[in-house]
């Protein structure tokens, strides 16, 4: 461990200090634990990260957005007849029981059209009340519009107001009607669900889309006054009887908070939300694409709601209609853990160990036993379709480590023990053994892996590099989980054997770790399956030893253009972060916007499929920039920007249950602030030379001969570092280049915050 602590200084260039170097002043005398005072004019400093706009949105991926984890609403003018305002509506567990367990289908849209033709408009997301609010203005008069779903009740509200002969516009709701098959299966017969139905009761519009299988769902609209000042409020209810979700519908736009509102306390949860950390970078892009991510996540999912497919709370027409688990699941949620919002990780984690039956009835009947698979996609249930039966050759094995690492980050930003021994360790153990029942054992005495796919690449390859890494990382995994728990396990020597004979990464002297087995990277290539052991699972002397093969493998991975997509550069730029490299993290940063990002940080593939977790990647890449935790030490400001003279960010959690606080200026790191959850043992790399100690009770940083530094934190413990020459520590924004309010269209009047 501290020869790669030492390789990893040096790659940082931060320099090898003997103990007496690091030159601590005095031990200031211990004083009562107390939290960080957070000063910052949150509602300032998020409306200068607000999408606006001053031109209609034409399209899902320009408008405005609003959800709560579970129900949502797009807001755009409809292509086909700009002069509509649509809400587009969906509840993200909205699945028929078809497919692999169920398949994603629509609802419907709210229907806003003005009296009079369309002369601008003025439309705002504001972030820190979670409520997109706008003007319509036309040649008869004005609509002014607010927009939200409540944070914690199931309703979508929108409140309107119009002037002279627009008071006259329209609202309406508009079912559309499921069907059972991807845009994308054109060969394959429209199957469609049963014909919906639309009346109207009195000040209630009900609509009911059954399923074939049974039940169906519900949407019930309330509208509340007439003429200039009206309300719409909107519920979605889904159920496997007819009448329930129907009433659970009806019921949802009758209480309290719906019929009155509810605003202060949808308001108050969102203050709340964004409180959990605190981020800025000089970039105002940038920094106004990171909150707009933390929005996005909060309006995605939450502990006790689905967790993210493609396309959260949004639904769009797709060839996508799955949770896809070879890359997609598993992005949208990288962002959550460092953010401080390991609740939001809640829904994969309980989602996972709810289905962990269906993960083993996945696996061939034969092996059932003592493993458990997951394919590429699934629905509702983590289901395949012929579950049982033997596996095509030629599959993607290691979908179900790959997603189980997920889970393992979540207990290792929490330290919960019970997610280690109840989910992690079982469904990592079924993972290995998987792989062991398709072991080949070759010529060389070596365990090799048969003919599978490295996601996304179009040649089959034996030896992928996907699995091994994978397959190395589980076994990895599980010998340090056994010592955690105190687990005797009967198969840690089968572990150690894999480790010790499982084949080397398959990798090219002059282009770097290769598909698999045979199979060079030929051509471009959108996934980084073949560098698994770089980024996310840093199973690889990254910044020692391996740094050549390492920078080689990354450079040809994207050096080869055609088939890149903005994920590419989301993993791109994480690993120059890893590298210690923020120039080149920035520059793949800034292509990712240039070239694939949309107005209002939505993104696709093929066409208009939506994809969420490209943004959500982004985010992430910029943690991974400002701070980062895999390996041996807690590494603060490690990749930032030579262009970035200042920095700040509060709260954000790191491996072993760690909240960081740092403050960099004038191109140096002036304070950091480590506070331990957990009572994990704490290597600290920091670039702070000169510094005084503050701490919760009396405790003294102990420098190591490698450079970093060991801080004795016991559960609760928090200690301060703050550079001897340093002023006053100023958590406050930092000042940005670049206009605020960088995302939505053409925003040369931006409306004013509400």
């Amino acid at each position: 461990m501290t020869t790669i602590v030492i390789r990893h200084l040096l790659a940082l260039g931060l320099p090898l200090l003997a103990a007496s170097a690091l030159q601590a002043a005095p031990i200031a005398p211990a004083r009562t634990p107390a939290p960080l005072a957070d000063r910052v004019d949150w509602s300032a400093f998020l409306a200068r990260n607000d999408l606006t706009w001053s031109q209609p949105p034409i399209n899902w991926i320009e408008g405005p957005f609003v959800g709560n984890g579970l129900l949502g609403a797009m807001i755009y003018h409809d292509p086909k007849d700009p002069q509509i305002l649509r809400l587009d509506l969906s509840r993200s567990d909205l699945y028929t029981r078809t497919g692999l367990g169920g398949i994603r289908v629509p609802t419907g849209h709210l229907e806003l059209k003005p009296v009079g033709k369309i002369t601008g408009v003025d439309y705002r997301l504001n972030l820190h009340d979670a409520e997109a609010v706008g003007t319509v203005r036309t040649d008869q008069g004005e609509v002014h519009w607010r927009a939200y779903v409540h944070a914690d009740e199931p309703f979508l509200r929108l409140e309107t107001t119009a002037t002279g002969g627009e008071v006259a516009f329209t609202c309406t709701y508009v079912q559309e009607r499921a069907r059972t098959t991807r845009d994308t299966d054109k060969d394959k017969p429209n199957a469609l669900e049963p014909v919906p139905s639309v009346v109207q009761e009195g000040p209630l519009t009900l609509a009911w889309q059954p399923f074939n299988a049974g039940g169906g769902a519900a949407t019930v609209v309330r509208q509340q006054g007439e003429g200039a000042a009206r309300v719409y409020t909107v519920a979605i209810a889904v159920g496997w009887t007819d009448d329930s979700p129907k009433a659970e519908a009806r019921r949802q736009v009758a209480t309290p908070q719906a019929t009155e509102g509810g605003l202060a306390s949808h308001r108050a949860w969102w203050h709340q939300f964004y409180r959990a950390s605190f981020v800025s970078v000089p970039d105002a892009r940038l920094e106004s694409f990171y909150w707009i991510q933390m929005y996005k996540l909060g309006s995605a999912t939450r502990a006790d709601r689905p967790a993210m497919d493609l396309m959260g709370p949004w639904f769009q027409p797709s060839g996508w209609l799955f949770y896809w688990m070879n890359l997609n699941i598993e992005l949208a949620y990288w962002p959550v853990y460092a953010a401080n919002h390991t609740e939001l990780g809640e829904s994969l984690t309980r989602w996972i160990a709810r289905h962990q039956d269906n993960l083993t009835l996945n696996a061939p009947k034969e092996w059932q036993a003592d493993s458990a698979y997951l394919p590429r996609a699934t629905g509702l249930m983590l289901q395949r379709g012929g579950q049982g039966t033997p596996l095509k050759p030629g599959g993607e094995l290691g979908n179900l480590p790959f997603l189980v690492h997920n889970l393992y980050l979540h207990y290792r930003y929490t330290m919960d023990e019970a997610l280690l021994r109840e989910v992690v360790y079982p469904l990592l153990t079924r993972s290995v053994n998987f792989y062991r029942h398709n072991f080949i054992t070759g010529a060389d005495g070596r365990y090799h892996l048969p003919v599978a796919t490295s996601p996304e690449y179009d040649k089959l390859a034996e030896d992928t590099n996907y699995d091994l890494s994978l397959c190395r990382w589980a076994c990895e995994t599980l010998l340090t989980s056994a010592a955690r728990l105190k687990i005797d396990d009967p198969l840690i020597p089968v572990w150690k054997d894999i480790l010790v004979k499982l084949t080397p990464y398959p990798e090219d002297p002059e282009t770097g770790y290769m598909i698999g087995a045979q199979v060079p990277l030929a051509h471009s290539h959108r996934h980084f399956s073949h560098l698994f052991m770089i980024y996310p699972l840093a199973a690889v002397d990254i910044l020692g030893t391996d740094r050549p093969v390492v920078e080689r493998s990354i450079r040809h991975w994207l050096g080869l253009a055609g088939s890149h997509q903005g994920y590419s550069y989301t993993g791109g730029a994480s690993m120059a972060a890893y590298l210690g490299d923020g120039d080149q993290a920035l520059e793949r940063l800034n292509r990712l916007f240039d070239r694939y990002m949309k107005p209002n940080t939505f993104y696709t593939e093929s066409g208009l499929n939506p994809v969420i977790e490209t943004p959500l990647a982004g985010a992430r890449s910029l943690q991974d920039m400002l701070l980062q935790s895999w390996g041996p030490a807690v590494r603060v400001f490690p990749a930032v920007p030579t262009t970035w003279k200042d920095a700040v960010f509060r709260d954000l959690r790191t491996e072993g249950a760690f909240l960081v606080s740092a403050v960099r200026r004038d191109g140096v790191t002036s304070w950091v602030r480590v506070q331990s959850l957990a009572g994990e043992p704490c290597r600290l790399i920091t670039d702070l030379k000169k510094f005084r100690v503050t701490s919760s009770r009396p405790l003294t940083p102990q420098p190591q001969a490698d450079g970093s530094l060991l801080l004795p934190l016991a559960k609760g413990d928090w200690v301060e570092l703050k550079a001897v020459d340093a002023g006053a520590v100023d958590l406050q924004p930092v000042p940005r280049t670049g206009p605020d309010n960088a995302w939505g269209m053409l925003k040369t009047k931006p409306v004013p915050a509400q």
